[in-house]
């Protein structure tokens, strides 16, 4: 595993406004960090080189697709590095694969499948199944019935979310701009028009209605957690039979807690599921035992899975707009 990478007060600044929003201008950025442009652009080639900065991600709605996003989890057996390399390679090739990790415990490797319905996430599992029935002990797959990613925690307050009831019907061009940028959002309006073979203003006014739409919530940065000095956690919870007003306290906890990054409700197995970043085990003991002393009639824990290492960054993945 790689080791932290320091940062200054700049590049923690030039990623926060990343986080908030990875197509601002350069020009903008270097009046907010106050430095050059050409110092700008260095800074952010350097993060992306030194595997700081791993992704410039859209933030798509995918129900706007017609697609539910689906958690697998494996558990392997008799497998050595090279095989379990294999199979991740396996995993991450796949075009309806989306965020890809591998963790310590009971399952192996968990990743995401964005898919139209269950068939397809079927269809993933039962092609590994296939090729590597003496390797794969167990599985599960768990719906997300909502779902929310907290960008900006890891370097300053998460910016509000903003609601949109604009509507919007979307076409071929549309899906054919969201495909281009789900993956290289910090692409410029002139480098997308030459690759899509539309006029930049086209592909601009696109993106904006787009946006007003609600369609893309955001374009932001994936960052590698472990250079940052964070350790990731997963905590998976079950309630018990507490008053709605207990549970709504105890979410809206989870959603303005500065170290949890993510939360999403799963269909069957467990009731919530959320992530966590830590500087260490003390720090994530401290913050288990505040939730059982403050919410232990509300929820309990089911299970705490600690990450190792994130394969895919978290995007919508090409095969979603081949469909």
């Amino acid at each position: 595993m790689k080791t932290n990478v320091k940062l200054d007060e700049k590049n923690k600044k030039i990623l926060y406004e990343l986080s908030k929003n990875c197509r601002i201008p350069s020009i903008r950025l270097a009046k907010i960090a106050c430095v050059s442009r050409e110092v700008i652009e260095y800074r952010i080639k350097k993060l992306v080189e030194k595997g700081v900065i791993t992704s410039f991600v859209a933030d798509i709605d995918i129900g706007f697709l017609g697609c539910t996003r689906y958690l697998v989890y494996l558990e392997l057996q008799n497998v050595d590095e090279i095989k379990e390399t294999e199979i991740l390679k396996k995993v991450v090739a796949n075009p309806f694969v989306s965020w890809t990790t591998t963790q310590t415990g009971k399952w192996n490797v968990i990743f995401d499948v964005i898919a139209k319905d269950i068939k397809q996430v079927d269809g993933v599992v039962r092609s590994l199944q296939n090729q590597y029935s003496t390797k794969i002990s167990d599985y599960k797959i768990a719906t997300q019935l909502e779902y929310q990613h907290y960008y900006s925690k890891y370097f300053g307050p998460e910016p509000m979310d903003k609601k949109s009831t604009v509507e919007h019907k979307m076409d071929s061009v549309d899906l054919k701009i969201l495909k281009n940028i789900t993956n290289d959002a910090r692409a410029s309006y002139i480098a997308l028009s030459e690759k899509m073979g539309l006029t930049a203003n086209t592909i601009k006014l696109r993106i904006q209605k787009l946006q007003k739409a609600g369609i893309i919530r955001r374009f932001t940065i994936q960052v590698n957690k472990n250079l940052l000095g964070f350790q990731p956690y997963n905590i998976q919870f079950t309630f018990k039979d507490a008053l709605p007003a207990k549970s709504k306290k105890f979410l809206n906890h989870i959603k303005h807690h500065p170290n949890v990054n993510f939360y999403y409700f799963p269909l069957g197995h467990w009731d919530l599921e959320i992530g966590l970043f830590v500087k260490d085990t003390n720090q994530l003991r401290s913050i288990i035992i505040d939730f059982r002393n403050k919410f232990s009639d509300v929820v309990r824990i089911y299970d705490c899975m600690s990450f190792y290492e994130e394969l895919k960054p978290n995007y919508v993945p090409e095969g979603v707009f081949e469909v």
